[in-house]
């Protein structure tokens, strides 16, 4: 779980679909909101860019929302759309939960809180903030609401891949995996932003031959006629180099921190979670508080990508989910205050290969526990290593004296994920029928095909240790904590 400091998440971008609510007439004292907003929302860690339109025909606002979150697109129409001297809010859907956006509007600037809903249930919030771009030209006549609109305005997110300043072109690698070519112009501007900005406000102008490949670009423009070309007006830059220091901060944050664990009961009265960590020492319990403004995280049951996870909340928890948490432990060691909060329901199994197929990279394991046999499909973002000899003993003597994996000595010892993520890397055509395996996965509806997370052979003195321990559990699952392996690469 490794990955999960190393998000960054870009997006929400919005498109003119046209909603209508009825509000009071326009008055000399009413807000001139018209025109385009843009800005940025904040969940967590995560962040995106927003905008919004509006425009007003006599005494009816009309609005219209487009999101782009993790290359993941939802186009639809603001709802309950609500307007008033100090205050805007409506409503959209993205990625089946319903999103309510309440701000104040404060002149050329309107911020407020977000907060996104399924089922009547919050399964997270944030905020927003927005200031105001442009005004629509007044018409000589007039028209609707939707004719009033440019359904030509377009916004492309992705990583430069191959830049000319001399044709004033770049190409741009977009999060569906599609490629653009943005085509520049001497009017062109460029601004460059630190990822952890919440807004423009502190972004910076810059000129074209400070952007480079590898960065991040959020262009405003128009599509072209072929569907494949776009002409930015505007061009969004978060460089590769700040990203790069950006995640190096969020790693460092959680390995600093964290904790890791596995969930031991629940007390949804007092919203407390009861977890047992490992120590240098042993194993250990702790006691997290859960406070009102604490983000949940929660793996998908068929990708290992941190971008895939989803908002959650308490209620998801389940006993025997691993819960990696970010905050302040007391100065006992014996609770701690999380600030966010990502779960999954990960298991770890032994078996051995009973059939490889590389043209589909996937192996069958006749599984230990339940002797049946099970697909483990290996991914781009799985992880393949052949543990040594003396790692796989170690981690496996210290795992049955319960003390921690590989536990650091001093600030200047190796991380024990890195350790891990250094050994030798191996395919699935190496592997032949007979070899044991371990693999850790996330729990899914279908348990007879799982997708790896890691994968490792080597294992001999592990699985021997798994062995002892599915025994004395009679059918209980083992977990990488269990096993001594550390948590940050399963």
């Amino acid at each position: 779980m490794r990955r999960l400091s190393t998000l960054t998440l870009y997006a929400l971008t919005i498109l003119l679909t046209v909603s209508t609510c009825p509000t009071v007439p326009a008055s000399a004292s009413a807000p001139d909101l018209n025109g385009q907003w843009a800005g940025t929302v904040t969940v967590g860690s995560m962040s995106g860019a927003l905008e919004i339109t509006i425009s007003r025909d006599g005494g009816v606002w009309a609005a219209g929302v487009r999101m782009d979150m993790g290359g993941r697109q939802a186009s639809n129409q603001a709802g309950d759309l609500k307007v008033s001297e100090t205050e805007l809010s409506f409503t959209m859907e993205f990625s089946g939960a319903n999103v309510r956006f309440v701000g104040k509007v404060e002149g050329e600037k309107i911020s407020g809180a977000m907060e996104a809903s399924v089922g009547g249930r919050v399964v997270g919030s944030g905020s927003w903030m927005v200031t105001h771009i442009s005004t629509p030209q007044p018409a000589p006549e007039k028209t609707d609401a939707a004719a009033s609109t440019d359904s030509g305005q377009a916004r492309v997110i992705g990583e430069v891949t191959e830049l000319d300043r001399a044709a004033l072109r770049l190409s741009v690698k977009l999060d569906s995996g599609a490629s653009m070519v943005v085509k520049l112009a001497p009017s062109t501007s460029y601004l460059r932003v630190a990822p952890e900005e919440s807004s423009l406000e502190k972004a910076a102008p810059i000129s074209l031959n400070e952007v480079a490949v590898g960065d991040r670009v959020y262009a405003r423009g128009q599509k072209m006629g072929d569907e494949t070309a776009f002409s930015a007006r505007q061009l969004i830059v978060m460089t590769n180099a700040d990203l790069a220091q950006k995640r190096e901060r969020e790693r460092t944050a959680w390995r600093r921190r964290s904790v890791v664990g596995v969930i031991t009961a629940l007390n949804p009265n007092t919203k407390e979670i009861a977890l047992l960590t490992r120590a240098p020492d042993g194993a250990r319990p702790l006691t997290m508080k859960i406070g009102e403004s604490v983000r949940f995280r929660r793996y998908a049951p068929d990708s290992v990508k941190f971008s895939d996870t989803r908002a959650s909340s308490f209620a998801e928890l389940r006993v025997d989910d691993q819960l990696r948490a970010l905050g302040e432990k007391s100065a006992d060691g014996s609770r701690f205050m999380p600030e966010e909060i990502v779960s999954g329901s990960f298991r770890v199994a032994g078996g051995v290969v009973a059939a490889i197929n590389q043209q589909s990279n996937e192996i069958t394991i006749k599984e230990l526990q339940t002797q049946q046999p099970v697909t483990i499909a290996v991914g781009k973002d799985s992880l393949l290593r052949r543990l040594t000899p003396e790692f796989a003993v170690m981690t496996a003597n210290r795992a049955r004296r319960g003390h921690a994996p590989v536990a650091k000595s001093s600030s200047s010892a190796q991380d024990p994920e890195e350790v891990v993520e250094r050994m030798p890397a191996f395919t699935i055509s190496e592997l032949k029928p007979g070899d044991r395996v371990i693999v850790s996965y996330v729990r899914n509806a279908a348990p007879d095909r799982v997708m790896a997370i890691g994968l490792f052979t080597g294992v001999d003195p592990l699985f021997k240790l798994l062995q002892e321990q599915l025994a004395r559990q009679r059918g209980g699952a083992a977990n990488n904590l269990s096993l001594g392996l550390p948590m940050g690469v399963l």
